[in-house]
């Protein structure tokens, strides 16, 4: 069998994300030894038909062009729901789909943030987080596995999004207690960086003070920005405004010690997060080491968000299940 290397201009497609009867939107091909091949063209209809023979040639992707990366991102959405309900998608496909789809929009809200289309693009990706990670227990930590490990202000947000509705699901929270606030919040917690200068945002030694206080304000830009919205709720305007609060008061933007339980939930998962990806003048610690040092900071976070995270982050092998 003549051996099929792919162009570095397409990208996969697998056949379990293609939905029956239904238009892409943007070409698909076929890798042949000799090069892509055009099999569907972008406003023709992938059917039954289609997929059962591809399947009997031992076919399992198709490609598309990465310049129409942003169309099959479209695609994704418009068919998340249909995705995740899909038994034939393996789960952790579904994992990776929800955290990259998350993760684009994230990285949108920072280069266009007073739009209130990407805000309700997200409240749609938030719906189908939550119905994915119900479908079965501890199904987050699929997507915790696959959390990159440098610090990107974009992924981040995805990141704190996927540990805050993890906590959440651990503490008891539901559809009908919050969870959906909280984890819209979450995702749209740094949303005021957008109006920070970004060689603040990537600088690659620490900050000095006068550039902190100027970080800072990204709080205040955020409450603005999804305020303006008028489709964000009361509590995940909260989450916004208070995820640099802490217990003893050292917080900022107000110095208040009786935050809204969501704003302590992602608090918590937005330093362990911070603390755990590598940056250009630091490396990441490892969760062990970041869940001590939450414990060890017990008049900052709450100890049973804590002690939550570490549920969320402990397995069979992990030197964290002591911590529980």
């Amino acid at each position: 069998m003549e051996r099929i290397i792919v162009p570095d201009d397409y990208t996969a497609i697998s056949l379990e994300v293609i939905r029956l009867d239904k238009v892409a939107g943007f070409d698909l091909y076929l890798m042949r030894p000799e090069g892509p091949v055009l099999y569907r063209e972008k406003n023709v209809v992938f059917t039954l038909k289609n997929l059962r023979a591809l399947l009997e040639n031992s076919v399992r992707f198709l490609y598309f062009r990465n310049e129409d990366h942003s169309l099959f991102r479209e695609y994704i959405e418009d068919n998340l729901e249909s995705i995740v309900a899909d038994k034939k998608v393996p789960r952790e496909k579904k994992a990776s789909i929800i955290y990259n789809i998350s993760s684009q929009l994230a990285q949108e809200m920072l280069i266009e943030p007073d739009t209130a289309k990407v805000v309700r693009r997200a409240s749609k990706v938030i719906d189908n987080f939550i119905a994915f990670t119900t479908q079965s227990r501890d199904v987050y930590k699929d997507i915790i596995k696959m959390l990159p490990t440098d610090y990107y202000t974009h992924t981040h947000s995805a990141n704190v999004a996927t540990y805050s509705l993890a906590i959440g699901q651990v503490l008891g929270l539901s559809l009908n207690s919050g969870l959906w606030d909280l984890t819209l919040g979450a995702l749209l917690h740094d949303i005021g960086k957008a109006r920070i200068p970004q060689e603040l945002l990537y600088k690659e030694t620490p900050l000095t003070a006068d550039e902190f206080e100027i970080i800072k304000k990204h709080v205040e830009y955020g409450v603005e920005i999804a305020g303006n919205t008028n489709t964000v709720s009361k509590d995940s305007l909260l989450v916004i405004a208070q995820h640099h609060e802490r217990l003893s008061g050292s917080g900022y933007p107000k110095g208040i010690t009786d935050s809204h339980l969501f704003s302590r939930i992602v608090s918590v998962a937005d330093t362990f997060d911070a603390v755990t990806t590598n940056r250009p003048y630091a490396n990441g610690r490892t969760s062990f080491e970041a869940i001590l040092l939450l414990r060890s900071r017990s008049d900052d976070f709450d100890q049973e968000i804590v002690k939550s995270l570490v549920h969320v982050m402990a397995d069979k092998q992990s030197k964290i299940r002591a911590i529980v």
